[in-house]
């Protein structure tokens, strides 16, 4: 990220409209802690990155849980970003769950009966139509027919909010949002195409292009 750009998004930091959406999404985040025991699903994306630092900066003592895969650092500097996230909050308790390359809802899904009820989560409604149509239907925080529940503080921010946020409070952030082969802060960096839908998105393309280490380890598999 050049100077220029930092400098934008630390003025939008200063605007009080991005204030009062940090101000809700911390009311709902605490309002989710009241509801059940919780913790953060975190793919280390500049999403959930955001979500987990607010969420620790109310809870230091919160739940981070990270489904990692197969030679996960050839395709991201995960172990970078997550140990400076756990300089930063030395109280959070994080913990990696091995997925083997399955797609991480199933690895959460494998290890539901250990976990707290409550998944706090970075989606967000702008990311896609399926994303903003559930948020819309279903609320910011939301009991499942399983009993299980999600919540979704960062659901009507937009990625340009994401980023005013991380250079507000200097996170460390993955390596691949700054290659230059990329040309929008707005996609996502964290896939590791487990998943059709992850052929659609385009993200073998940019797996190709950000990360050629781990998609020539990834097309021999």
């Amino acid at each position: 990220m050049d100077e220029a750009e930092r400098l934008m998004f630390a003025g939008l930091a200063r605007l009080p409209q991005f204030r009062r959406k940090v101000e809700q999404a911390q009311a709902i985040i605490k309002e989710a802690l009241e509801v059940c025991p919780a913790y953060v699903a975190c793919s280390w994306g500049k999403d959930s990155l955001v979500v987990a630092d607010l969420v620790a900066t109310i809870s230091p003592d919160a739940l981070v849980c990270h489904v990692t895969g197969p030679k996960a650092e050839l395709l991201n500097n995960y172990g970078e970003v997550s140990a400076a996230f756990c300089r930063r909050h030395p109280s959070v308790a994080y913990r990696v769950l091995g997925g083997d390359g399955r797609p991480s809802w199933e690895v959460f899904s494998a290890h539901a009966h250990e976990l707290p009820s409550m998944a706090i989560l970075g989606l967000r409604a702008e990311e896609a139509a399926y994303r903003r149509i559930s948020l819309r239907k279903y609320g910011l925080i939301y009991r499942y027919k399983s009993g299980s529940w999600r919540a979704c503080p960062l659901a009507w921010w937009g990625w340009k909010d994401v980023w005013a946020y991380l250079v507000a409070h200097g996170l460390t952030y993955l390596a691949s949002y700054d290659h230059p082969a990329e040309e929008c802060r707005a996609l996502s960096r964290t896939s590791s195409i487990t998943t059709r839908r992850g052929e659609q998105f385009g993200r073998i393309e940019r797996m190709k292009r950000v990360s050629p280490e781990y998609y020539d380890w990834w097309k021999n598999v």
